[in-house]
């Protein structure tokens, strides 16, 4: 069905439902009533369906339900129609002699999806059917526009609202059509309640901290900035709530903790999100030794009280918390991957061993970042089995006491299981010489280039002045440990509202996927490759890439082959092009039969012939804007990209420096362009 039949027949339905309204306004009927007093959820009525259903004796107590019409079917002078609550779905026989003739002739008006309440008798029908025998039925809220239809035949789903991109951006729908999705939500309030019911039960103080803060800190990560308008100054939205945490252990709170929304300005991937929910709690007189054994026992109660059992299933595989964690120190996981012992090692020699192990480094990172990368890429992915990483180096962790026998390690562990990063923690560093040197040292690498690093906090060091006991503490990431108890694979999935691109952009990307799929269509391999980069200038450490929405087609054959490239944020500095060149088309004859079309964010031509020079001869490069544009006029992509008959479509083409060839082919500037040749 085109675009243009399926945009009419929607049109068509909304002006069928107005109709619908306003007929039921006509007859009196409020179609969005006040209240409606509901007195059983649908899963209860059916759990004691044999003890309340009707008989020939008796007619059984009245219930009262309430949900959407998931389904309806009206036959004379009855109709079924099935109602789904937040918990359970229910059939509901309609009789116009049981609910009066009017009331039956309204009912005509009412659709899938609308809201209902239903008053009746439970009854079982001649197919055996578990049913509702309506008294009376009451509009609650006339849905004047349609939700999507999932149908189901057994196991087998049809029209399923599937596309992640539009689950995000309307999770209202998601969550309506796709039940199931709820109870991930509904797991990650009980993960919840589960981490509060322990610190409370161990006296364990929850508090609230500031989210706007006139300096950041407690973490290595670049803020979110705003004007706080009343006291004409800078603040910033938090990146964590350590800091004041432990100025309330100077005021003498001796256990606290708070679950609290977090902020960092930076990419976002599968596990990271710029918003996300945090724990952090904070004992007086503890150490990082006994935050483990506490953690231990943590993990294991919120797995039990979420899941109802400590067996965590991810992506195939499953471990069970009631096991003691692996306890293994991190420069031994380093040796077991690489074969060296890298504690102590000069920079260069660490730099040099790290590239050996193809382990992606930029020349602004000092040896912390460049053992975490060496970290997060040979040894983290393999971490199955739950695991305490401890004893970590001093570079890496700003915050963290001074090991007591090594003063080149920090006490500090990170809990992971499955490949997940679960938390962190420390022996909290209290002494206040120590730590400004530390900030110091912080300082030093944001003038470096380092962007993510500790700024001084004179006010925080002051209060360690004023004496701070001993103290573990640890942060556990809500968002990633319900990831692992519903087994998603997508932080997204966990978080009800997630931050998206905008809106034209999304439909930008609707458009392409069409193109794509038109190519496909025509017997050509297609595909696109997303690049996410930071406005950070001279950073390449920034760039992150991702086929996130569409898959790069496999190269190794001979068939003809398009992939669409797309940047965002600045254009990228030549040898990261490069670097997306290798790729996607290292392999042999692949530019010879692949074409490659790159848009950008709008810039300047420099930009244009930049990307055109990296990528080499026969590649289009457009601004996003313009490649929309070409778009907008229609959908059918490669019909007129081989067959450019139409002159509009042609002149427009040919308009945005485009030269056709088989499939495209693109001129550095529009300006040098003449019409194509016919």
């Amino acid at each position: 069905m085109s675009e243009h039949n399926e945009t009419q027949e929607l049109s068509d339905l909304l002006r069928l439902r107005r109709e619908k309204l306003d007929t039921l306004r006509a007859h009196g009927v409020n179609p969005y009533p006040y209240s409606f007093e509901k007195t059983i959820h649908i899963p209860e009525l059916l759990a004691k369906f044999d003890e309340v259903q009707e008989n020939e004796e008796h007619a059984g107590p009245e219930f009262a339900i309430a949900g959407r019409i998931a389904s309806v079917r009206i036959m004379g002078k009855a109709a079924f129609c099935h109602v789904r609550d937040e918990f359970g779905l229910i059939q509901v026989y309609v009789q116009r002699d049981k609910i009066g003739e009017e009331a039956f002739a309204l009912f005509k008006h009412y659709d899938i999806s609308d809201w209902i309440g239903v008053r009746g008798t439970a009854f079982v029908t001649k197919t055996g059917e578990k049913s509702l025998r309506a008294n009376e039925v009451v509009m609650l809220s006339k849905s004047v526009r349609p939700l999507p239809v999932v149908k189901q035949q057994g196991d087998e789903v049809f029209d399923a609202f599937t596309d992640k991109e539009s689950r995000y951006r309307q999770r209202y729908i998601d969550l309506a059509v796709n039940p199931d999705n709820r109870e991930i939500f509904r797991t990650r309030a009980r993960i919840i309640t589960a981490v509060r019911e322990f610190l409370d039960q161990r006296g364990y103080l929850e508090v609230e901290t500031p989210a706007l803060q006139p300096l950041y800190g407690g973490a290595l990560a670049r803020p979110f900035m705003t004007h706080y308008n009343a006291l004409d100054r800078t603040f910033y939205l938090r990146i964590a709530d350590e800091l004041y945490l432990k100025r309330l252990l100077v005021g003498g709170f001796e256990k606290v903790y708070e679950i609290c929304k977090d902020f960092r300005n930076e990419g976002m991937d599968r596990f990271h999100n710029p918003e996300f929910t945090m724990l952090e709690f904070y004992e007086a007189f503890a150490d990082f030794e006994k935050i483990m054994d506490l953690s231990e026992e943590m993990f294991r109660h919120v797995a039990e009280r979420a899941l109802g059992t400590t067996k965590v299933s991810y992506q195939g595989k499953t471990v069970d918390f009631i096991h003691p964690f692996r306890r293994v120190r991190f420069f031994d996981l380093l040796k077991e991957a690489t074969g060296k012992d890298l504690l102590g090692l000069p920079l260069d020699e660490l730099g040099g061993i790290a590239k050996a192990h193809d382990v992606e480094i930029t020349r602004e990172m000092g040896e912390g970042k460049i053992l975490d990368e060496m970290m997060k890429t040979l040894v983290r992915p393999k971490l199955v089995e739950p695991t305490f990483i401890y004893d970590y180096p001093l570079s890496l962790s700003p915050l963290a006491k001074k090991h007591r026998s090594d003063p080149r390690l920090v006490e500090r562990f990170q809990p992971f299981a499955l490949g997940f990063e679960l938390g962190n923690a420390f022996s909290e560093l209290n002494d206040p010489i120590d730590q400004r040197e530390r900030f110091e040292a912080q300082r030093r690498l944001k003038e470096a280039g380092d962007e993510e690093t500790q700024p001084i906090d004179d006010d925080f060091l002051n209060a360690l002045e004023y004496g701070m006991p001993p103290t573990g503490g640890m942060g556990i990431g809500i968002d990633r440990l319900t990831m692992l108890l519903t087994d998603q694979d997508s932080i997204r999935e966990v978080i009800l509202f997630p931050h998206l691109k905008s809106v034209p952009w999304f439909q930008l990307r609707k458009e392409l996927t069409r193109l794509l799929k038109s190519y496909k269509n025509n017997g050509v391999r297609s595909g696109a490759l997303e690049h996410v980069s930071a406005n950070v200038p001279n950073s390449s450490s920034t760039y992150s890439f991702e086929s996130s929405w569409v898959s790069l087609p496999e190269l190794e054959d001979r068939q003809r082959s398009l992939v669409i490239v797309i940047f965002h944020g600045i254009t990228p500095d030549e040898s990261i092009l490069r670097d997306m060149v290798t790729r996607t088309l290292a392999q042999k004859d692949v530019v010879e039969r692949t074409d490659v079309a790159v848009l950008y964010n709008a810039g300047s031509e420099n930009d244009r012939d930049l990307l055109k020079d990296a990528f080499h001869a026969g590649v289009s490069v457009l601004t996003i804007d313009e490649f929309a544009k070409f778009l907008s006029y229609n959908a059918r992509g490669i019909e007129w990209l081989q067959n450019p008959t139409n002159e509009k479509i042609h002149r427009a083409w040919c308009q945005y420096g485009l030269k056709i060839r088989n499939p495209i082919e693109v001129s550095a500037r529009p300006s040098e362009v003449s019409c194509c040749p016919r």
